[in-house]
């Protein structure tokens, strides 16, 4: 999302993003397990190859997640200090939901229809002029004080294929591409849609009063032991825990607000509001987007502050890890879509898949159960990656031995 604020990155592991060919012009060097399921890995790192930038993959043979190899760590430290950051491209390779604006030269980019990324691609040839070509963009600007327009005459440029428009040197400059799609609800920076949208501004997480003890606590602790943890990166999250009836007007028009309830008992703030939502509920289930299922995670504008988020999690379990991942606005039953720029129709993406990294990107729902034993296999992998393994075997063989001697003289 920021990729003129690194000089390289060396990232260990990681998911599929389609914001991979914004590190066109950031060296990247790719550590991975080889029983972590590398292939996403392969593919990103073999796009940037293929666009002219500079990636490589170091692949752990029979490592699986979160492991390392210090020998290829300290070659990455010393790659990674030999780097400097690149401020002046011939090419950038940008796509945004809006959320970001600026890469390098290329500034306040704009998507038409918010939801879906707007891409943009400036290039500038032998003969200085620049190619620009967009995808969903509804304006841009190109920075002149940047040292590719130093020329003391105007840049040509090429807009989609048309010579239209020049730059001037020392100034912003502004272009219009499409009219931007507006409605009575609008996706706009900051209100885009994608649940990891709803963690990166200041948010509650409030449960309906009908949960109980229970639904509080349970949902508190994974929360708060993953969404202000190491495993996040998370430390200045601002974390509340409230009842529904808590949820005032001045509290949703400062902050994003996570909601637990359940289908059977919605609650109080959902039953009032629930002419505004997206969704309704019946004797077969939750019926949204022309569908009926069991479990569901919805976002959508907060029916008292529409320039907030109400994220509402019903009947299932959602970890922040999965939040911090996520770009649809509406899970049911583990199919994932989105709604268009204004909030209104939801489209669909596709039938569920039963491929681990495919579903887990799509964010199936999980059952507690399930939840429950992928924390507790994290923790107990993480432990074992923590021991010091190197003082432990030589103890061990060391312990047997002594053992071994001491039975060898009481049998004399």
């Amino acid at each position: 999302r920021y990729p003129d604020m690194f000089a390289a990155i060396a990232p260990r592991g990681g998911v599929s993003s389609m914001f991979k060919e914004n590190l066109r012009n950031v060296p990247v060097w790719q550590y991975h397990g080889e029983n972590d399921h590398p292939e996403y890995a392969h593919q990103a790192v073999s796009l940037l190859k293929n666009m002219g930038g500079d990636a490589r993959i170091t692949i752990n043979p029979g490592a699986g997640a979160g492991s390392y190899d210090m020998n290829v760590i300290k070659d990455m430290r010393q790659w990674l200090l030999t780097k400097r950051r690149v401020t002046c491209p011939d090419e950038v390779c940008f796509s945004t939901f809006g959320d970001v604006a600026n890469a390098y030269w290329v500034h306040n980019v704009t998507p038409a229809r918010y939801g879906e990324p707007g891409r943009i691609v400036g290039r500038c040839d032998e003969t200085g002029v620049v190619h620009v070509t967009t995808y969903n963009v509804a304006r841009f600007a190109l920075d002149g004080s940047s040292g590719l327009f130093n020329s003391s005459t105007n840049i040509r440029i090429v807009l989609n294929g048309k010579t239209r428009y020049s730059v001037t040197p020392g100034r912003t400059n502004e272009f219009v591409v499409q009219a931007q799609e507006k409605g009575c609800l609008t996706k706009s920076a900051g209100l885009c849609g994608g649940f990891a949208d709803v963690v990166n501004d200041a948010f509650v997480f409030a449960y309906a009063d009908n949960l109980g003890r229970y639904g509080e606590m349970r949902r508190a602790n994974v929360f708060k032991n993953e969404m202000t943890g190491m495993d996040f990166f998370r430390f200045d999250a601002e974390f509340q825990l409230m009842a529904e009836n808590a949820l005032a007007p001045e509290t949703c028009a400062s902050n994003n607000v996570i909601l637990c309830a359940t289908a059977a008992a919605p609650g109080a703030f959902l039953t009032r509001h629930a002419a505004a939502l997206p969704f309704s509920l019946t004797s077969d289930g939750i019926a949204i987007g022309g569908r009926t299922g069991t479990q569901m995670v919805c976002l959508y504008p907060n029916p008292m502050a529409t320039n907030k988020y109400l994220l509402v999690v019903m009947s299932t379990n959602l970890t922040p890890r999965l939040l911090q991942m996520a770009r649809c606005d509406v899970l049911l039953d583990g199919m994932s879509g989105s709604f268009d720029a204004a909030w209104r129709k939801l489209v669909w993406d596709g039938e569920p898949t039963e491929n681990e990294h495919e579903h887990a990107a799509k964010h199936a729902a999980a059952t507690p159960a399930r939840v429950a034993e992928q924390a507790l296999a994290y923790r107990l992998r993480t432990w074992l990656q923590q021991l010091p393994w190197g003082w432990i075997v030589p103890g061990v063989w060391l312990a047997l031995m002594i053992g071994w001697g001491v039975a060898r003289v009481r049998r004399l």
